[in-house]
């Protein structure tokens, strides 16, 4: 039957030109997926992750149809039955229906049903298959061997297969909750069935068929809470996180209750299908379902807490918090931490000194943010090149163990002219960075810069490195598509030297990267489409042999290939085998360890992880010329990269086959040890009840923020720090990365912590604890007495005027056998200027026991300490003696003295008078060395 107030829109014409618009956007979506998909796998097959690209699809499609086709058929077949069941509507039922609803209801046709419910059925599809991880955890799970203590499975069960259980229960309770409302839709529509006051009427077969989905909603209903008993496990407490006493006691009994009157309301809709009054028992069911439901999760829950377990915290919520402890641990790596004592003596004597001489001779004065200003000021030579990010790296010299700084010298398209931003330019001309730039971590020269190890363009180095391929076409700055093999040549580098700019240096690229587009139209269709970029198609420079750099930055790059690990946000540059290789670390991360605390590690401004597991699975080497990636498997014990490995094979080589010339540069990530220092400051107390007092709690100790311009500024918490040194009671110097810890509220130190990065003891992480009933110097009381010395206070208001300003860089604590030494370097640079400013490291400030002394070098500084014949922080090798290293040479006669003495007072006035405080700085420094020389030569 027609209805009398048709929905159609009058004209055949718009009617046409609707279904076209929306075939439009159908093919558009088509087109987008389409093309997606196509270039994506030409990437992947660059890579030669092919297996990889076709597994995640495979299993991406295979949850996509089966989904989708279980959705359509419940939908459909309960359509179908409420189609059989209809007995239509009369003139009279669409009118109350039209003025009830507000609108002409027209009947519904077998082929709207049909095609209503595919699309959403593809809907649904689409949207289960971004669960292929789950998928794939769920049916490779590698067992960890621990087993929870309350309900005794394996923790493999809720890291993998719980995870998967869950989104089966959450959609199959969406979709029959979708399909009750539909179907009760349509039999309203069709005049199933009519309210009439009290009493509604059903068409034959309406009744039962609504009461029976009606019923399946409630029993899923109940099987939530039947999955909800795991997730006691994971409830923060205020005291710990998982399954106390009130939860044990009370949550989960009455998640069985609430299980059981789950069942029982739904057998009431079973059973009322043939009863008259067919609503109440149900509804009556319902309402004690949701009484009960409110009374487990809220009202007796708060009355077991604080009448039964506040008064009785500790001995109900002993056993509880031990399998915190534990799981915490665990969970975080945490749980084979060796301890050891250090005594924080100030015994030290110069052969203490000289035989931990390799140590002070690595010890860091430069930071990364003056170190990057430098580079970027004086090293960076175009605009169009920048320093991203410095690192701390080692390297050996001849049989000489080297802490380093290095940086990557990348191309910054955005930062060229606006004039050359041309499409030729981006693309095919300013295609990579170039060099590095390396120096030693603990000199500097005369004028207070640091001494290079290899430096300019094309680069130029004072050690034996080797450096065959210095182009970056794939790096941290590398945002954009470049092609290569064009007709035109790529620039490479500029010609530095005066008068030169017209033989700038172009080359071509001979590298394996890049996908093959000069030959393959359907390829460059794609890539346009995809990149929006239509000159790829037109223009003529593209030869045959043409290919494309896409997704060239390595963050992005590591991003599309392993979506499921978290990576480090600190990648650093390596120098081997004549090439440069990014490292990355890769980590596997869970929310999911039962009774674990659980921590939000923010990666950016938008995203962060919620975890309460992680372990350093995947070491990543990625090619920076010709953009290879290769994962490493760096932890074979842990149980999810285990998982991983299977589900994904041919992904994860064995660490082994990396080589040497890159394991060698393997550290322990900084993130994880960041996470796992803030974990250790509160888990460090093994003992249940001095943890439920907090008796004991620590924190990462407070130092002076760089930004602080005065003495005993601003406070902010240390960094962990890089360090080669010699640790009390081995035999030889190691890589290692450090932090300091202060008991909470307090800054005087407890402790210190680090973790190895060479060798076999990769990984291997010691923590030296003070004596308690000493006081050991903090960095922040450390940082206070510095600025009550009078001669550091003096120099630094000296340098502190307008025009210039004092930045402080960071304390260092060295352990140095049972000892502690302080190190701190200063820094003085202009106000103005922006990034362009160039920080100069004009003194080192020393602390030992109760001396505090500022020198121009550490040496000086150990010197004025323990006196002459202090071991040498020596120069790299193949490198000159930094000019600040070394003495005001001694004149011939004390007249020539006395001469550049007052050459010196004379500069320094006039500084003075201009306001050129730097100048200032620098001829007071030699005044105070004449006058020391001198001192020598009348004595």
């Amino acid at each position: 039957m027609k209805s009398r107030y048709p929905l159609t829109v009058e004209g055949g014409q718009r009617r046409r030109w609707l279904w076209l618009f929306i075939g439009a956007l159908v093919l558009l979506q088509i087109l987008v997926i389409s093309a997606r998909f196509y270039t994506d796998w030409l990437w992947f097959a660059e890579l030669g992750y092919t297996t990889l690209f076709a597994r995640i699809w495979s299993t991406r499609l295979a949850l996509f149809v089966v989904f989708s086709l279980l959705f359509f058929a419940l939908l459909y077949l309960n359509l179908w039955l409420a189609r059989r069941f209809s007995i239509g509507m009369d003139e009279e039922w669409e009118e109350r229906l039209r003025i009830r609803l507000g609108l002409a209801v027209p009947t519904t046709s077998q082929a709207v049903v049909f095609w209503t419910t595919l699309v959403l059925a593809l809907l649904v599809g689409s949207q289960s298959a971004s669960h292929w991880e789950q998928w794939l955890l769920f049916r490779y799970a590698e067992p960890f061997g621990v087993r929870d203590p309350l309900f005794g499975h394996d923790i493999a069960f809720y890291m993998f297969r719980l995870p998967f259980w869950r989104y089966l229960h959450t959609w199959f309770t969406f979709t029959f909750i979708a399909t009750l409302v539909i179907v009760t839709a349509y039999y309203y529509i069709n005049r199933g069935f009519e309210v009439f006051d009290t009493l509604t009427a059903f068409s034959p077969g309406v009744k039962p068929h609504l009461f029976l989905l009606a019923g399946i909603c409630m029993t899923l209903w109940g099987v939530g809470y039947w999955l909800d008993r795991y997730d006691v496990l994971f409830i923060p407490n205020r005291i710990f996180t998982g399954a106390g006493y009130v939860e044990t006691k009370v949550r989960l009994p009455g998640l069985h209750l609430l299980f059981l009157l789950s069942l029982f309301t739904a057998g009431t809709f079973v059973w009322n299908i043939r009863r008259g009054r067919v609503l109440r028992v149900p509804l009556f069911a319902l309402a004690t379902l949701v009484l009960a439901s409110v009374l487990v999760h809220v009202v007796v829950p708060a009355f077991v807490q604080n009448t039964i377990v506040n008064p009785n915290e500790w001995g109900l919520q002993k056993p509880y918090i031990e399998r915190h402890l534990t799981a915490t641990r665990q969970a975080f790596g945490l749980d084979n931490v060796e301890e050891r004592t250090f005594e924080a003596n100030t015994n030290l004597t110069l052969a203490d000194l000289q035989r931990n001489s390799p140590t002070l001779s690595n010890v860091r004065i430069w930071d990364y943010q003056p170190l990057q200003m430098v580079f970027n000021s004086l090293q960076a030579f175009k605009q169009y090149y920048r320093f991203k990010d410095v690192d701390v790296d080692r390297y050996t010299f001849g049989n000489r163990y080297q802490q380093v700084m290095i940086a990557a010298r990348e191309l910054s398209q955005p930062d060229l002219p606006a004039s050359s931003q041309t499409w030729q330019n981006l693309r095919l001309q300013y295609t990579h960075g170039y060099g590095i730039v390396m120096t030693a971590v603990n000199t500097a020269t005369a004028q207070g810069q640091p001494e290079y190890l290899v430096r300019d363009i094309p680069p130029q180095s004072k050690v034996p490195l080797r450096l065959d391929r210095p182009e970056i076409y794939y790096g941290e700055l590398t945002d954009n598509p470049v092609i290569v093999d064009s007709r035109l040549d790529e620039f490479d580098y500029p010609t530095l030297h005066s008068g030169a700019e017209s033989e700038n240096q172009y080359t071509r690229y001979r590298g394996t990267g890049g996908i093959p587009i000069g030959k393959n139209l359907l390829a460059k269709l794609a890539y346009a489409f995809r990149m929006a970029d239509s000159y790829l198609l037109l223009s003529g420079d593209l030869t045959p042999n043409s290919r494309l750099l896409f997704r060239r930055n390595i963050r992005e790059r590591l991003q599309a290939i392993t979506p499921f690990l978290m990576h480090d946000r600190d990648p650093y540059i390596v120098v081997a085998d004549g090439k440069l290789w990014w490292l990355c670390d890769a980590y596997t991360v869970s929310d999911r360890y039962p009774y674990a605390r659980t921590m939000d590690i923010a990666l950016d401004a938008f995203r962060y992880y919620r975890l309460n597991y992680i372990r350093n699975a995947v070491k990543v080497v990625i090619d920076a010329y010709n953009g290879t990636v290769d994962y490493y498997v760096a932890d074979e014990t842990d149980p999810m990269i285990r998982t991983y490995r299977r589900a994904l094979p041919g992904l994860f080589k064995p660490l082994a086959e990396m080589p040497q010339s890159l394991r060698q540069h393997l550290r322990y990530p900084e993130d994880l040890f960041r996470i796992q220092s803030n974990i250790w400051a509160l888990y460090h107390m093994r003992d249940p009840r001095v943890f439920y007092m907090r008796e004991d709690q620590w924190e990462i100790a407070k130092q002076q923020s760089p930004e602080s311009t005065i003495p005993g500024g601003e406070f902010q918490p240390m960094e962990p720090y890089y360090l080669i040194m010699r640790l009390p009671g081995e035999q030889k110097e190691e890589f290692l990365l450090l932090t300091v810890y202060t008991p909470l509220n307090q800054e005087k130190m407890i402790a210190w912590m680090c973790a190895k990065c060479d060798g076999a003891d990769y990984g291997k992480m010691v923590l030296y604890r003070f004596p308690k009933e000493r006081t050991i110097y903090g960095p922040a009381q450390m940082e206070r007495l510095l600025g009550q010395v009078s001669e550091i206070r003096t120099q630094l208001r000296l340098w502190d005027q307008p025009g210039s300003q004092v930045v402080w860089g960071h304390l260092l604590v060295i352990p140095i056998e049972q000892s502690l030494l302080y190190v701190k370097p200063v820094y003085l640079q202009t106000t103005g200027g922006g990034e362009q400013r160039i920080p100069e490291l004009k003194k080192v400030i020393v602390a030992y026991g109760d001396s505090r002394v500022m020198a121009d070098t550490l040496e000086q500084g150990l010197a004025k300490i323990f006196g002459a014949g202090s071991p040498a922080t020596t120069a790299p090798p193949s490198a000159k003696p930094s000019a600040s290293t070394t003495p005001a040479p001694v004149q011939s006669g004390l007249k020539e003295l006395v001469n550049q003495l007052a050459e010196a007072i004379r500069l320094a006035e006039e500084a003075q008078r201009q306001g050129n405080w730097a100048e200032y700085g620098r001829q007071l420094d030699r005044v105070k060395s004449l006058v020391r020389t001198l001192q020598n030569q009348t004595q």
